[in-house]
């Protein structure tokens, strides 16, 4: 019964996703100078290293929900990783790149406890916010649209995931 709820979560999640993205949002406006430091590799490189750190957020917060329960902060924060999803998939449009699949699904595993959840999700945000801070950004910094969404997406884990997260632990 429990696969039943999983799966059925994922489905949600990926209708979800697939509906967010024929909504209206356009791709976020930016230059698209490019130095010769940083090929087109290395930004489809960035973005699908971030498009797969979501992917990867999402579906443990996904697996989280269908074994616990729809308890927060994973409700709220699985919705947030779904919007995060669509704004990269918002720039891989804008520069013609291919979408990779998420791969997750299906090949995460979690902890037995919910609080041993909580504490693991402190620990991916930490990771991501080094991640976006550490390699990413660095790379695109000569795509200010890019940039900007990438720290977006690193003020969401630093100012909102992991606070959330932390209190989840303390529980």
């Amino acid at each position: 019964m429990k696969k039943f709820y999983v799966i059925l979560g994922i489905i949600i999640i990926a209708l979800v996703t697939i509906l967010s993205l024929q909504s209206s949002e356009q791709p976020v406006v930016g230059s698209t100078y490019q130095s010769n430091s940083t090929s087109n590799s290395d930004v489809a490189s960035a973005l699908d290293r971030a498009i797969n750190d979501e992917y990867k957020a999402l579906v443990t917060y996904q697996v989280t929900i269908a074994t616990f329960g729809e308890k927060k902060p994973f409700v709220n924060i699985v919705q947030a990783e779904v919007r995060h999803i669509v704004s990269l998939k918002a720039l891989y449009k804008k520069y013609q790149l291919d979408i990779p699949d998420n791969t997750w699904i299906g090949q995460v595993s979690i902890p037995e406890t919910f609080h041993e959840v909580c504490a693991l999700g402190v620990q991916a945000e930490i990771e991501n916010v080094r991640l976006y801070e550490e390699e990413l950004i660095p790379i695109v910094q000569v795509y200010p649209d890019i940039v900007a969404v990438f720290e977006n997406l690193k003020n969401a884990s630093k100012q909102n995931h992991l606070p959330a997260f932390e209190r989840c632990a303390l529980q």
